[in-house]
């Protein structure tokens, strides 16, 4: 894999660690929250309702800003506007560090939730110039990995280092890091290509295209939705039938663990099969199957494995759809697009999972519920192949 494609770039995989490094710095901040909760109500004096609504105002900003992100990204170009993200980034965690007050706590998260999805999208248009071709499902899988990898790290540092320094310590860290990735993005990022960089603000994604876009975002959303159910729920639902809360806690997170592993490995099997589309169709109906089984206390270990196992295999696939209809000049637009379809029905579906669960007075609905949304992923892919088809013709 290191020699790649004839005549590519071979700055290409450190560009990849740059990115890499950028998207992993944005995960650290989302999850500081959930890492340091205990912390944060003790501080602020609040509960875990206020939690969980600060984790969400993180991914929110997507709702709205995804789009204009995008337009900013090609009026602006994607390395000022990443670095300077990254410096929102940055301020937001200097205001979190400083204040007393959760008004502005919040103000702060919010502020850094916005620059994250920014560079979100931005950054994944970026690893697609530079892999578009043979290697790129194999190399949005990798820059994938950067989610759970941020996550592992801020579960891992963030409570050692608040108990040895306070609550502030992680907020400085976390705007050192941003500050110190912007100034390497801004010194150190190019283009591949001068083609590339000068395409990218041309042209908005129309017709079949459009209809490619619209149905990819569809299902990394619902895929991810289903994703979500199951990790944010897991503990609860082993918990309400009897388990040992940190025992609980551990067997949810092989989730992330083997989605990591498993990833990777995935991107590569469908660069060199050629057959990304049915890994994806195959994996939904696995993922569809394993939810639902995961309720029973005799599967859950396994069906938990198999559930990470399978989103790992079927997560650069289902990235690197946008990658296969989107031509240079409508990368950083397509992407926009893409994004925009994923927060609203990320932001969404463990709400709905939560709401059916209330609805019903039994967490079972909620993993039905995951079951629904990878079968809604299949759903999508399905409308995609179809667009993609009557882009070919």
């Amino acid at each position: 894999m290191a020699d790649g494609p004839a005549g590519a770039d071979p700055r290409r995989w450190s560009i990849l660690a740059l990115l890499f490094s950028a998207r992993t710095v944005m995960a650290m901040q989302y999850q500081a929250i959930g890492a340091l909760s205990p912390v944060l109500t003790d501080r602020f004096g609040v509960g875990l309702a206020e939690i969980g609504v600060l984790i969400g105002l993180y991914v929110a900003p997507g709702l709205v800003f995804a789009l204009p992100g995008s337009s900013i990204g090609q009026r602006f170009g994607e390395r000022p506007v990443v670095a300077t993200s990254l410096g929102l980034m940055g301020l937001g965690a200097v205001l979190m560090a400083l204040t007393d007050r959760w008004d502005v706590f919040l103000a702060g998260h919010v502020m850094a939730g916005v620059g994250g999805v920014v560079i979100n999208i931005l950054l994944t248009k970026m690893v697609t110039d530079w892999f578009a071709g043979a290697e790129i499902t194999t190399a949005l899988a990798i820059f994938i990995n950067s989610w759970p990898f941020g996550i592992a790290v801020a579960l891992v540092l963030f409570p050692p280092l608040v108990g040895m320094f306070g609550l502030s310590a992680a907020f400085w860290l976390l705007a050192a890091l941003s500050v110190s990735v912007a100034l390497i993005v801004g010194l150190a990022y190019r283009a591949p290509t001068e083609e590339v960089s000068s395409n990218a603000a041309k042209a908005w994604p129309k017709g079949a295209t459009l209809h490619a876009v619209l149905a990819a975002g569809l299902c990394w959303g619902t895929f991810n939705g289903g994703l979500a159910v199951m990790f944010g729920l897991g503990t609860a639902m082993m918990v309400g039938q009897g388990a040992d809360p940190a025992g609980a806690a551990r067997i949810t997170s092989l989730i992330l663990w083997t989605l990591a592993i498993a990833a990777p490995i995935g991107g590569i099997i469908a660069d060199r099969t050629g057959r990304g589309r049915e890994m994806i169709g195959f994996g939904v109906v696995v993922l569809a199957v394993l939810a639902p089984l995961s309720l029973s206390p005799s599967w859950t270990l396994a069906a938990f494995v198999g559930f990470g196992i399978f989103s790992g295999m079927v997560a650069g696939p289902i990235m690197g759809m946008p990658a296969k209809v989107l031509t240079p000049a409508e990368r950083t637009a397509g992407m926009g697009v893409f994004f925009t379809v994923y927060y609203v029905i990320f932001v969404s579906a463990p709400a709905l999972a939560g709401w059916l669960a209330d609805a019903t007075q039994s967490i079972a609905s909620a993993f039905w519920s995951a079951a629904g949304f990878e079968l809604a992923a299949l759903l999508a892919l399905l409308l995609y192949v179809r667009a993609a088809r009557a882009i070919r013709e």
